[in-house]
């Protein structure tokens, strides 16, 4: 079974489409985003109706957390997240499916345990899996075999003796190569797992820089 996992695609329609041009050469069995659609760009509407027409399963990420009313919005923070502003962009059918997704998502196939979350093991919402960080070194499981997070948008892999940790980055708003965005693809039968990237061409893009944070922005050109 090959599947492709991705995250926090933030509203970047032209980001998810572009990666997902190269997903679906893959030919995956299935595809499941760990969460985080909505926020910081201007199409959180465009993406979810790509995600549900390609039958990607969804997790909840923080922002969908903020969007459902489940977590408090920051207001120094909205300008850039947009998350009030988002939400009256969805119908009100569309907000009970963003609700029933949960932060995490476990699968059993080709006799490989696989969890799934948006933040990390411990934290599946809320937690930072960053690759130096100590509580990622320390953490061991023998539960799964393959662990994928987000929220970090910064990719990684990390082999340990009980199991293999990815962090699979961002589809949309990578903070480390602001123009590569990644997703992770891994072969059940034959367990191999890489991270992919692909190069986006910004100026190509056709979102409107003057409905974003120009931090956002700025968070593109990193390099």
């Amino acid at each position: 079974m090959k599947i492709v996992v991705i995250s926090d695609i933030h509203s970047n329609i032209d980001y998810l489409r572009k990666c997902m041009f190269f997903i679906q050469k893959e030919r995956p069995d299935k595809i499941i985003c760990l969460g985080d659609i909505v926020g910081y760009f201007d199409q959180p509407k465009q993406v979810f109706d790509f995600l549900m027409n390609k039958h990607v399963h969804c997790l909840c990420g923080n922002h969908e957390a903020m969007l459902l009313d489940r977590l408090l919005i920051d207001e120094k923070k909205e300008e850039i997240y947009q998350i009030k502003k988002q939400r009256n962009l969805f119908t009100s059918d569309e907000i009970s499916i963003i609700s029933t997704w949960l932060p995490f998502y476990t699968l059993f196939t080709d006799n490989i345990k696989i969890l799934c979350v948006h933040g990390t093991p411990w934290n599946p919402l809320l937690g930072y899996g960053y690759k130096d960080s100590q509580s990622i070194l320390n953490y061991v499981s023998h539960d799964f075999d393959y662990v994928f997070m987000g929220h970090t948008h910064h990719p990684y892999i990390m082999q340990q003796s009980c199991g293999t940790l990815v962090n699979v980055g961002s589809c949309g708003l990578p903070r480390d190569i602001g123009n590569m965005p990644s997703y992770s693809l891994l072969n059940t039968q034959t367990k191999e797992c890489y991270i992919k990237r692909v190069c986006i061409d910004i100026d190509e893009c056709c979102f409107d820089k003057t409905r974003i944070h120009s931090s956002v922005i700025e968070c593109l050109k990193r390099k």
